[in-house]
């Protein structure tokens, strides 16, 4: 039972970082000043982190 609960949430997390990469990337195209861009880049970066530290504690 523990094991099914971190498949799925390795799962989600693997599918939730195409995402925050799109919206990032999305949301910069339309972006109008630079800090919206620095915004969008740095909640990639720190979710992108969050998904790799929680991988590696998963493990």
């Amino acid at each position: 039972m523990c094991s099914l609960v971190i498949t799925i949430g390795r799962l989600l997390l693997l599918a939730m970082i195409p995402v925050v990469i799109i919206l990032a990337v999305c949301d910069s195209a339309e972006a109008e000043n630079w800090m919206d861009v620095v915004a969008s880049v740095f909640f990639g970066v720190f979710f992108a982190g969050m998904f790799f530290y929680a991988r590696r504690v998963l493990q």
